[in-house]
């Protein structure tokens, strides 16, 4: 039976300066979390021996220990509450992940907002999270982490200069050369005789999201002789399915078709008709081109609009508007009267809620919109006269690759389009963008709020949610906000949630608040630091099992959350008040020259949060069975 005895401090090993100051450590053999101590006198373990950990002694600084699979959600819509549910609304809790490390107070503040502005929750919010630090007055010791969402509420003209990267092919029958854009006019140039869809030109301008605050897409029309369509999409990226959604239906998959478009108003020269369309799920789940009856809601036209009604009211443009979720449609003489098509917040219509007459409400998926534009007659032209989007470069906006090079811009669509289909599709299925059924009669818009932003609340979730009372699997009549097949939320703890797994605004947000600037607050927990240490001897022939690798291991030892005195952080000791013995298995007397102790997580990697000198002491004696 013997002890050993072994320190991450050696004094064999310590870098001095000419005084015989110590000028370095912690470094190499004497890091505190992985060290070697070699042995003069060989370590003689007798055959047939079982080794325990007799006692620890650490310093660990107080950090936040984050693995690879904590998350925690953020969500920008209404509040599931006063019987408001998941399928009521058109929105879900985007994730984020802070990276796996250990971090200190300040260097996690930094992380979590960094990971929140390049977050893909949606392009009013985007790159506009502050993330402070909350401490006592007195003691200066860290309560909690306050986050500010800033929501944009002004917006300005995008001017286009006619650059690459401006404009792209929305599908995969149309290429470069099909166009010209010159930063205002799109015209279809392409040559029948060299491609047999040439006429069928569609481009999309890729880089500026639509504002929200009242954001406009103006166009003129006037330069057209036969078919053609402006609308507002989703991001198309034409090598992945032919620029369609993943779940469109499959006739919208055939080359001579243009894609899938969210929004858009065509004129078709086959019927002399303007038609007004988004993209609506069907019984199937599948999205496809629903049309909107206009003329039943309009004040202005009785029947569709055709080339005769053009010429005798002089139109020549067309111009969307998005007022928060909601898109508005308009036709009219560009510089002069426009008349209202699709309208939330114009009382002269019918009705601004019906979903027979108005467009769906924007949702993760739609939230981010992007203008496009659709011409079939060579040399046809559109002219783009205002357009007031959200340039977001400055802030890290990133547009996606094409090809073998996608990359997932900063979108949610494209952030998720291959990664994520079934949120995809979960989002355009639900009730609220479904079409108009005897149930389902109306949409559910939000507006603008007093501060001129977009009227949604903040909601934080940090941990598993309570309501457990649906059958349903995917709770969509409940009031949770993140689905079951998503993975649940687990970083309350860390954030400070106490034994809060939501924060909701109308609850959470702090006195200082403001219609465009809400900061959640979260409770003060008692303690906020979950470092998880495990003590593993690499030369030892002990086995024990880590089912968090599905492997074999050599961890004796699993440190408790408190020491011996009940502290978390700082000098720690520990001994267990009741050692487990690991045998060795070794069938014939051991000699060791080196023993190698490592301080690792649940995953064996390296521990970051450890300081000064550690000391591990072992016990070895002949196994008793």
């Amino acid at each position: 039976m013997s002890l050993i005895i072994c320190s991450s401090t050696q004094d064999e090993y310590l870098r001095k300066n000419r005084s015989g100051d110590v000028i370095s450590s912690t470094n190499g053999l004497s890091n505190p979390a992985s060290f070697s101590n070699n042995f003069r006198s060989p370590l003689l373990i007798p055959k047939d021996a079982e080794v325990a950990v007799e006692s620890v002694k650490i310093n660990r600084s107080p950090l936040f220990d984050i693995p690879d699979e904590s998350l925690f959600y953020f969500y920008h819509g209404p509040e599931l509450t006063g019987g408001v549910v998941a399928s009521d609304v058109t929105k879900i809790p985007v994730p984020i992940r802070i990276p796996r490390g250990a971090y200190t107070v300040d260097s996690l503040r930094a992380a979590l907002e960094d990971t929140l502005n390049k977050s893909n929750s949606d392009p009013e919010t985007f790159g506009n999270y502050v993330v402070t630090i909350n401490r006592e007055t007195t003691t200066n010791e860290f309560r909690n982490f306050l986050i500010k969402t800033v929501r944009k509420n002004t917006k300005s003209a995008i001017t286009f200069t006619g650059a690459d990267g401006e404009i792209r092919p929305a599908n995969d029958v149309t290429d470069a050369v099909d166009f010209n854009w010159n930063g205002t006019t799109f015209t279809n140039i392409g040559d029948p005789t060299l491609n047999p869809f040439a006429f069928d030109c569609v481009a999309q301008l890729p880089q500026y999201p639509l504002a929200s605050v009242s954001g406009v897409l103006e166009v003129n029309f006037s330069g057209t002789t036969v078919d053609w369509t402006v609308g507002l999409s989703r991001m198309r990226i034409p090598e992945v399915n032919r620029g369609q959604p993943l779940n469109c239906i499959e006739p919208l998959k055939q080359e001579d078709t243009e894609p899938l478009i969210d929004y858009s108003i065509e004129y078709n020269d086959d019927t002399d008709e303007i038609g007004v369309f988004h993209a609506l799920p069907d019984e199937n789940g599948k999205l496809r081109f629903v049309e909107i009856d206009y003329p039943s809601n309009a004040p202005d036209f009785s029947s569709k609009i055709n080339a005769s009604k053009i010429s005798a009211s002089g139109l020549d443009s067309v111009r969307f508007t998005l007022i928060g979720n909601a898109l508005q449609l308009d036709i009219g003489t560009q510089g002069g009267t426009f008349y209202p098509l699709v309208s939330t917040t114009n009382a002269s219509m019918t009705s601004n809620t019906d979903r027979r007459y108005n467009f769906k409400p924007t949702s993760n998926t739609t939230e981010s919109l992007f203008p496009v534009f659709a011409l079939f007659g060579q040399n046809d032209s559109l002219d783009l006269t205002t357009y007031e989007g959200r340039n977001l470069t400055s802030v890290g906006w990133n547009v996606t690759t094409t090809g073998e090079r996608f990359t997932a811009g900063s979108d949610f669509y494209s952030s998720n389009i291959k990664s994520g289909k079934g949120i995809i599709s979960h989002i355009d299925n639900k009730k609220s963008l479904r079409q108009y059924s005897a149930e389902l009669a109306n949409f559910s818009y939000k507006g603008l709020n007093a501060s001129n932003a977009i009227d949604y609340n903040v909601v934080m979730i940090g941990g598993a949610e309570r309501d457990l009372s649906s059958t349903n699997v995917n709770r969509s009549e409940t009031a949770t906000y993140v689905i079951p097949y998503t993975q649940r939320a687990n970083m309350g703890t860390s954030l400070g949630f106490g034994d809060y797994a939501v924060l909701e605004q109308s609850i959470f947000a702090t006195a200082g608040s403001t219609p465009r600037d809400t900061t959640i607050e979260p409770p003060v927990a008692s303690s906020l630091y979950t470092n998880e240490c495990f003590i593993r001897a690499n030369n030892l022939t002990g086995t024990s099992y880590n089912g968090a690798k599905n492997s074999i291991s050599r961890i004796l030892y699993s440190l408790p959350r408190f020491d011996n005195a009940g502290n978390t952080v700082g000098n720690l000791y520990f001994q267990a008040s009741e050692k487990t013995y690991i045998k060795l298995n070794n069938t014939h007397e051991l000699t060791l020259n080196q023993l190698d102790i490592d301080l690792v997580d649940r995953s064996e990697r390296i521990v970051k949060d450890l300081t000064g000198n550690t000391i591990v002491i072992l016990y070895v004696r002949k196994s008793s069975i």
